[in-house]
């Protein structure tokens, strides 16, 4: 027997879950066509206008990724593409 609780999450939650965001989409896209430069978290935290930690976890996955590298001057973690 199933109790009203489980079965009203029969038409709840995902079979699927997107891992790409558009604003991951544009960092990548950025990060190839300015493959030289250097950027900071802050300035993508501007540019795109999003928070700061969103901004983080995607710098770290594309890191984790091999997608980019960055090198720490300072306390500044500066990323440019791997």
């Amino acid at each position: 027997m199933t109790s009203k609780t489980t079965k009203s999450f029969e038409n709840v939650g995902l079979t699927h879950i997107e891992e790409s965001s558009e604003t991951r989409k544009e960092m990548k896209e950025i990060f190839e066509k300015y493959s030289q430069k250097y950027f900071t978290q802050k300035m993508f935290v501007s540019g795109l206008q999003k928070s700061n930690p969103y901004i983080n976890k995607i710098l770290r996955s594309l890191v984790e990724e091999k997608f980019i590298t960055f090198k720490t001057v300072g306390r500044t973690k500066f990323y440019i593409r791997a």
